[in-house]
C-alpha cells in the first residue's frame, strides 16, 4: 500500500504519523505503510531507533483526580471524583497538535489498564503523545456515592455505558482546557467493553475522539445488528479451548458439559444443603449462592 508523505510544517507531520499508526493496526504483518510508521518512530527517537519505551507501569505517571464529575452528567447534579493517571514523559508541550493517547477503563481497576496496555507506551515516544488513563465509574477508587453507598440498588441506577462515555467525554473536554491543549487530537484506546467505548465515542462523539483503537470489541453484541450476532458464539470458542483440537483431554467437553446441568438442578432446587455442596465443589466463598435463581451465573455453559 502506497502512503503518499506531504510535508505542511509540525502539524502536518503529526496528522503523517497518526496516518502511519492506522495503516500499521490495519496492516500488521508488514508493508509498506507498516515500514512508513517505522521511520516515523526511529525519527522522532522511537522504539526502532532510540532507547526502550518505559516499562507500562503506574510508577511512571501521576495518578490525579478529576473533582468535578457529574453523577448523572446533569450540571447541578451531586459531584465525584474520577480517578486518572497522566504520563507526560514523552509529551511535546511545545506543540499544539501533539496528540493525547487516552485510554477508556472498562470494568475493572484502571490500574491494571496503566501496567498493561503496551502499545500505547510503545508508541508515545514517535508521536510526543501525553497518556491518559481514565477510571471507569463504580470501579477501582471512583465511586460517585463513595464505594459502600454506591454498591446499594439505589447507587447502582448510575452505572451504565451511557454514563461512563459521557464521563470520558466530559473528563476529556475538561483535561484539554486546563492542560492548555484544545488543539491536540484525541486518539482512544480500548480493549473488550473498553473497545466497545471507544468505537461509539469515536461515532458519536467525533468531536471529542479523533481516532479509536478499539481491540478485541464485540460490537455486534451490543449494537444488536439483525442477524449479526450469535449468542453461542462466544462459548463454542470456549469449548474449543477445552477440546482435543486446543491441547485438552477428550473427556474435558462432554464432563463439563454434564456438569453444568448438575450444577443448575441443585441451585435451583432450593436447598441450602445443595448450594453449599455446589460452593465446596467450585471452592467459591460460602454464601456466595442463596437463592434458586443463582443459576442463571451458568446460563450458557450447559449447552
Amino acid at each position: 500500500m502506497d502512503v503518499p508523505t506531504v510535508s505542511w510544517g509540525r502539524r502536518s507531520r503529526r496528522l503523517e504519523m497518526l496516518l502511519g499508526l492506522v495503516v500499521l493496526l490495519i496492516a500488521p504483518y508488514g508493508g509498506a505503510g507498516a515500514r512508513v510508521l517505522q521511520a516515523e518512530g526511529a525519527a522522532a527517537g522511537g522504539d526502532t531507533g532510540g532507547p526502550p519505551p518505559p516499562r507500562p507501569s503506574t510508577a511512571n505517571c501521576s495518578e490525579l483526580f478529576y473533582e468535578e464529575q457529574q453523577t448523572n452528567n446533569v450540571s447541578g447534579k451531586p459531584t465525584w471524583r474520577q480517578r486518572y493517571f497522566l504520563c507526560d514523559q514523552y509529551w511535546d508541550r511545545e506543540d499544539p497538535y501533539a496528540p493525547i493517547f487516552f485510554y477508556a477503563g472498562n470494568e475493572g481497576n484502571v490500574a491494571n489498564g496503566v501496567n498493561n496496555t503496551g502499545l500505547m507506551w510503545e508508541r508515545a515516544q514517535a508521536f510526543g503523545a501525553l497518556l491518559v488513563f481514565a477510571e471507569h465509574r463504580y470501579y477501582g477508587n471512583s465511586w460517585p456515592f463513595g464505594k459502600e453507598e454506591s454498591l446499594t440498588l439505589e447507587g447502582l441506577q448510575f452505572l451504565s455505558m451511557e454514563q461512563a462515555i459521557e464521563d470520558y467525554v466530559t473528563f476529556l473536554n475538561w483535561l484539554k482546557i486546563s492542560l492548555n491543549a484544545t488543539s491536540a487530537p484525541v486518539v482512544a484506546f480500548g480493549g473488550s467493553y473498553g473497545g466497545v467505548l471507544v468505537a461509539i465515542m469515536r461515532a458519536t462523539r467525533p468531536s471529542s475522539v479523533q481516532a479509536a483503537v478499539s481491540s478485541s470489541a464485540p460490537m455486534r453484541g451490543w449494537l444488536l445488528q439483525d442477524g449479526g450476532y450469535d449468542p453461542g458464539s462466544y462459548w463454542e470458542v470456549v469449548t474449543r479451548d477445552a477440546s482435543p483440537a486446543a491441547g485438552a483431554d477428550p473427556a474435558c467437553v462432554p464432563n463439563s458439559q454434564r456438569l453444568f446441568p448438575l450444577i443448575i438442578s441443585l441451585i435451583e432446587s432450593g436447598k441450602e444443603a445443595s448450594w453449599r455442596q455446589v460452593e465446596q465443589g467450585l471452592r467459591i466463598c460460602p454464601g456466595a449462592i442463596n437463592s434458586s435463581g443463582d443459576a442463571t451465573m451458568c446460563e450458557g455453559h450447559d449447552g
